[in-house]
């Protein structure tokens, strides 16, 4: 009788483990089927997915190609950038220095580095180390610092600068910058710096051989894509978006074989196997709402959504989709995208690559797997939905560019003789423009996203018209002094005095 009832639970065991493996080969083929469809939609040179649930690698899949023109394809192992997405692993490390009481999460920061100073006084002395993790600061968007390929050390000297965009802990504004700040005090504090404590103290204890944490880490990979960019309906390569000086806010690469051991450690709530990496009550504190975020600032996606809440904890952004909590972040540089999401109450995860500038149907995949993995429901068309919401976003921004075109006044000249407006330009913030004059003509020299010839608009307006056929051309307007003298130029809502 005993070996009868044996008998029967092996094959009640069998016959379960075989529907829940049918199952799941059915949610597969649905969502692989998704994603073939949304690539094609989006023009997406490549992809790789991951999803995990439960400890298993359910789902784990390349597709396309590693770059345009080479028939090299994109697997498991091919690394991607994962921008931001590096954020959350400055997040844990600073973490794991509170659990050595090396850190409290509400030292003041300048107990460690003191001489990180900001515009105000008061605010240098209050800031505290979980305040660097959560954007609310009081500082607007910097990001022009690392992209004029300053050094880590002078993007963090030049903050004091940055004047207040509104009251401290009062908002939120996301702030690259800060997390840098976070990076260097890693530094400060153990002497270690923070790319190195990255790869002794997480990737190396997960065995994550495929993750890098800077770009020039990656010249010793093999295995990795290249940038694209959608120029007017046409793919094509662009040059590679350098973050090596903002490491802590975004520099890291991976691939989706990695970021399975990522999840699964972050849904196993920061341990390997039965080993912890982090106290739970700190790991918990990464998670714990920091942040409100008004709805108007949050991602577009939540028009779809509809959220009853929206949060930034230390490095996710928190939201409810179907009644859950769900934890995320995207992750964007020049001609790659990435996004990570986890719904802890199924210990479920999601990652994305992809290496086409801001390739929205991220969000489209991340919703999709949720609502198949989770909730077996493949009701909602999430790629059809995300198309037209973005397309929407582009064509309001067509409009408004149409009608400034239309705004500007015909057959005016500028004040001055185009030599009068030649020479320097210095922000205190962001440093030096130069504006030359050859030929007849004008140049600005800048950083590399914003640099150019000048086309005269009108008055003493000029066009920047930039060599990238992906950057979109800026207006710049130079301001004249009570004796008719130029007295500096105005750009992107930076104001520069004339020399």
């Amino acid at each position: 009788m005993r070996k009868a009832f044996i008998y029967i639970g092996i094959i009640l065991f069998i016959s379960t483990f075989t529907v829940f493996g049918q199952e799941i080969s059915k949610t597969n083929s649905l969502l692989d089927s998704f994603i073939q469809e949304a690539k094609e939609d989006w023009k997406a040179p490549g992809l790789a997915v991951t999803i995990v649930k439960n400890g298993e690698v359910l789902f784990s899949k390349g597709y396309g190609i590693k770059e345009l023109g080479k028939n090299e394809s994109v697997n498991t192992k091919t690394m991607f950038a994962m921008a931001s997405t590096t954020k959350a692993f400055t997040a844990m490390a600073i973490g794991m220095l509170v659990d050595e009481a090396v850190f409290d999460w509400d030292d003041p920061v300048v107990k460690y580095f003191p001489e990180f100073q900001l515009y105000d006084p008061y605010v240098s002395s209050e800031l505290q180390i979980r305040d660097l993790l959560c954007h609310r600061a009081g500082l607007g968007n910097t990001d022009m610092l690392w992209l004029a390929d300053y050094s880590e050390d002078e993007i963090l000297r030049r903050m004091r600068y940055a004047k207040p965009a509104y009251s401290f802990r009062s908002g939120y504004t996301y702030q690259n910058v800060m997390y840098l700040a976070a990076g260097k005090l890693i530094e400060k504090a153990t002497g270690i710096r923070w790319e190195d404590f990255i790869q002794q103290r997480i990737l190396d204890p997960l065995e994550m051989t495929r993750t890098v944490p800077m770009l020039k880490y990656l010249e010793d990979k093999e295995n990795y894509v290249s940038p694209h960019y959608n120029i007017d309906g046409s793919v094509e390569i662009i040059k590679s978006d350098y973050a090596d000086n903002i490491g802590p806010a975004g520099s890291m690469w991976s691939c989706v074989d990695d970021m399975s051991i990522w999840i699964d450690f972050l849904l196993n709530e920061g341990k390997i196997g039965d080993k912890a990496l982090l106290k739970p009550e700190t790991f918990s504190e990464l998670f714990s709402p920091q942040t409100i975020i008004p709805k108007s600032n949050f991602y577009p996606t939540s028009q779809l959504t509809n959220p009853n809440w929206t949060t930034y904890a230390m490095g996710w952004f928190q939201h409810d989709y179907k009644g859950r909590a769900t934890y995320f972040h995207t992750g964007s540089l020049g001609g790659l995208v990435a996004i990570i999401a986890m719904v802890p109450e199924n210990d479920f995860g999601i990652y994305v690559f992809s290496n086409l500038d801001h390739a929205e149907l991220r969000h489209a995949i991340m919703y999709k797997a949720i609502d198949l993995y989770i909730d077996e429901d493949n009701s909602r068309d999430w790629n059809k939905e995300v198309l037209e919401l973005y397309d929407g976003i582009r064509n309001r921004q067509k409009t408004r560019r149409t009608s400034m075109i239309d705004k500007r006044v015909q057959n005016t000249k500028p004040s001055l003789p185009l030599d009068q407006y030649a020479g320097i330009y210095r922000d205190d913030l962001y440093g030096d423009i130069t504006i030359s004059y050859k030929e007849n003509k004008l140049t600005l020299s800048f950083t590399s996203s914003i640099s150019g010839k000048l086309n005269h608009w009108h008055f003493d307006t000029f066009e920047v018209i930039r060599p990238e056929k992906h950057l979109k051309s800026d207006l710049m307007v130079f301001q004249l002094d009570y004796k008719g003298e130029v007295s500096g130029l105005a750009i992107n809502g930076m104001t520069f005095k004339k020399l």
